[in-house]
């Protein structure tokens, strides 16, 4: 039964980091298009640039105040994009070590189950023998796994708390 519940909880952990790779993904989604978005700010500010210079080259100095008004907002608008970009990047570097954490977690996880297994198997086949403390050997396997129940709490308080 306790063994059952460690599946479950790895199924959980499981669950949470292909949730966290979809996040990853849209967030690589969100850079792809700041950057796209980025680099069209950017052309209609040469854009803007060239037409001020044809403007001014050719003698008009009217809608000159105009174009000034237009360049600035277009560069508010790409240091905004730029700004939102370095966040989400920071973000993603975030989500990334969480991730690692976890496979980490999940790896020291499962090769204590795989030793408290053996350990299961092990005082099974040994039942029989009248000589072996069997309490000793449960209490031992008990704590092992309450270990592992505290270990997977944890993980799951620090998501919890990580959520808004």
């Amino acid at each position: 039964m306790m063994c059952s519940s460690l599946g479950k909880e790895k199924e959980i952990i499981a669950s949470e980091l292909a949730r966290k790779v979809q996040q990853l993904n849209g967030m690589e989604e969100l850079l792809a298009d700041l950057k796209a978005q980025n680099e069209i700010l950017l052309a209609k500010v040469q854009a803007c640039a060239s037409e001020h210079k044809e403007r001014r080259s050719a003698g008009e100095t009217q809608g000159n105040a105009a174009l000034q008004e237009r360049n600035k907002e277009l560069s508010e608008q790409l240091l905004k994009s730029l700004d939102g970009y370095r966040s989400l990047k920071r973000k993603y570097r975030d989500v990334q070590e969480e991730n690692n954490g976890l496979h980490n977690t999940i790896a020291e996880i499962e090769g204590q189950v795989k030793v408290q297994l053996e350990s299961i198997w092990e005082l099974k086949a040994r039942m029989n023998e009248q000589t072996v403390n069997h309490e000793e050997e449960i209490s031992a396997i008990e704590h092992a796994l309450e270990d592992l129940t505290f270990k997977t709490s944890q993980h799951r308080e620090k998501k919890d708390c990580s959520r808004p």
